[in-house]
């Protein structure tokens, strides 16, 4: 036996129940998980400021002490550098282009040492080496070699000493690059002493230690 319609049903075309599934709410969508870490963007930003702060920081300090980060210049030679080659306090006025100058007597017209002088010729090139070796690396170190060659003494003869003085330099340490030999000359000062001076009794030749012109101070 067939039922009957209900007749109570709405029809599916009818608005009522149209506008009533439109009043169901859909439910509101999910949101994205958020990281729960620290933005990557924000914790470099905030290592590349840290960075930053040191490099002034440390720019600051060192100008501070007169020492320039950005030079490419080796560092000079100092009065606590002139006491550890010499045993003595620097004077005030000690200028790193001027650090310290030994003389040496020759006979004139050799390379041969004066009496009594190769030993200490001897004990500072092997001073000079020993610190050569040991601040070359982080000071600006330069070992200058010269002779007069006064009328009483010829060119070839200081140029020898010269290189006696050089040889005797590498032999304890210092390197050749470091050694600069300053070309002998004839030097005439037969107006300012006379024949039998002192002065011209022995030829002299010097080692000079020194900073290049330019320096870091």
């Amino acid at each position: 036996m067939d039922m009957p319609p209900f007749n109570n049903q709405p029809s599916p075309s009818d608005p009522d129940v149209k506008d009533w599934f439109n009043t169901i709410d859909a439910g509101t969508p999910l949101a994205a998980e958020q990281p729960t870490g620290p933005n990557p963007k924000k914790r470099l930003l905030i290592g590349a400021l840290v960075v930053l702060f040191v490099c002034v920081a440390t720019t600051g300090t060192l100008s501070a002490l007169g020492i320039n980060p950005f030079s490419s210049a080796p560092a000079c030679l100092t009065k606590d550098d002139y006491k550890v080659l010499t045993g003595n306090e620097a004077d005030d006025q000690l200028s790193p282009q001027s650090f310290y100058t030994e003389s040496f007597g020759f006979k004139n017209g050799t390379s041969d040492y004066a009496t009594d002088v190769k030993e200490n010729a001897e004990s500072l090139a092997k001073k000079i080496g020993t610190f050569y070796q040991s601040y070359a690396s982080k000071r600006s170190v330069v070992v200058t070699v010269s002779s007069d060659a006064t009328q009483k003494d010829t060119v070839d003869a200081a140029t020898k000493r010269t290189q006696v003085l050089n040889d005797l330099l590498v032999k304890n340490g210092v390197d050749q690059s470091a050694i600069q030999i300053i070309k002998p000359v004839a030097i005439d000062s037969s107006s300012e002493l006379s024949e039998d001076s002192d002065e011209l009794s022995t030829a002299k030749a010097y080692i000079n230690v020194a900073s290049i012109a330019g320096c870091r101070q």
